[in-house]
């Protein structure tokens, strides 16, 4: 949703105090849905404006016309003023892929590798940590994608239960697997119930084990140094898992001393 403000005047230039506003869809005379808040509550329309002639509202990205109307003031409609949010997900988007790949966001096939987007190499690397210490890595996700489903391949196992899943940039949980059988070796996956849109924009990838002689297939081990220039954030989470599953908040993310790199994890809608 996209946040579109300004204030009406009356025709002698004085703040068109409750002057009528109302929003249609660009050419038609449709009532557009607005909100009052960022796309959860419906705001009337038409709205009167303030007593300052100010109005504000929220909108899905397009092309409306704005009519303006009151005491004082000539009507007038303000045709195609495009509303435009740059990390909302629509259905017109297209999805740019290599050749010979399916598109990342279609259902049952393509999805992402984070904090790599492009398929990384499986050098046959293991990870293995602390019981119930959440390990978490930075990264960019530069398209909105749907998460309905992650795998995870199981390298070492343990009667256990792994977790893995997303943080948003201020550190809440916005999608996991809810925990994963680690006792047999090999790729386990998790469907996500309702499915998750994530918009463009920075998160973290997360994950942890139940107990700490469970391994995972990782890319390419690098040091936190090293992650550091590349200007990721990796390093360990205050708050700890509980019976292997990721917490609902990552708290303060501490560097540490140890070479690590993420564990390969598939996030598919």
């Amino acid at each position: 949703m996209q946040h579109y403000s300004s204030q009406v005047f009356t025709d002698i230039a004085k703040p068109a105090g409750g002057a009528t506003i109302a929003v249609k869809l660009a050419g038609t005379n449709t009532n557009a849905t607005i909100y009052s808040d960022d796309g959860i509550t419906v705001k009337s329309n038409p709205f009167a404006a303030n007593n300052l002639g100010q109005f504000d509202f929220y909108a899905a990205s397009g092309k409306y016309d704005i009519t303006i109307s009151g005491t004082q003031i000539t009507t007038v409609t303000l045709p195609n003023q495009v509303v435009f949010d740059p990390f909302e997900a629509s259905t017109g988007d297209t999805i740019l892929v290599a050749t010979g790949m399916v598109p990342l966001n279609s259902a049952g096939v393509g999805g992402f590798w984070p904090p790599y987007i492009s398929l990384p190499s499986n050098n046959s690397s293991l990870a293995s940590y602390t019981a119930n210490q959440v390990q978490t890595v930075q990264f960019v996700l530069p398209f909105s994608v749907v998460v309905g489903k992650i795998s995870i391949n199981v390298q070492s196992n343990a009667a256990g239960t792994a977790d893995v899943g997303i943080y948003s940039i201020a550190g809440n949980r916005l999608v996991n697997t809810g925990g994963l059988s680690t006792a047999i070796s090999g790729v386990v996956s998790a469907a996500v119930g309702p499915a998750v849109t994530l918009v463009a924009g920075q998160y973290y990838f997360a994950w942890c084990a139940s107990v700490n002689t469970v391994t995972f297939n990782i890319n390419n081990a690098i040091t936190v140094a090293s992650m550091a220039l590349l200007g990721t954030k990796a390093g360990n989470a205050a708050n700890a898992a509980t019976a292997g599953v990721l917490p609902a908040t990552l708290g303060v993310i501490t560097n540490p001393a140890t070479t690590f790199g993420p564990m390969l994890a598939y996030f598919e809608r």
